[in-house]
């Protein structure tokens, strides 16, 4: 079956609405000149604050869920 899992979100899909709510560092879209890197490093950066304030887990490689 190719349908995609509803249980939980990729993390390369992963929603980042909480990122205004997460410790990201508004110079590095400044110090870096590439937008695709500095929006992976910004999403990363949400992701990880969302994990370790326990916001939400991974259950599997790659697979976020909300707590």
């Amino acid at each position: 079956d190719d349908a995609p899992s509803t249980d939980g979100a990729a993390t390369d899909e992963a929603p980042t609405t909480e990122t205004d709510e997460a410790s990201v560092d508004p110079t590095a879209a400044e110090t870096e000149d590439d937008g695709v890197r500095v929006r992976a490093v910004l999403v990363d950066d949400a992701i990880q604050d969302a994990l370790m304030s326990g916001k939400c887990y991974e259950p599997g490689d790659g697979v976020l869920k909300p707590i």
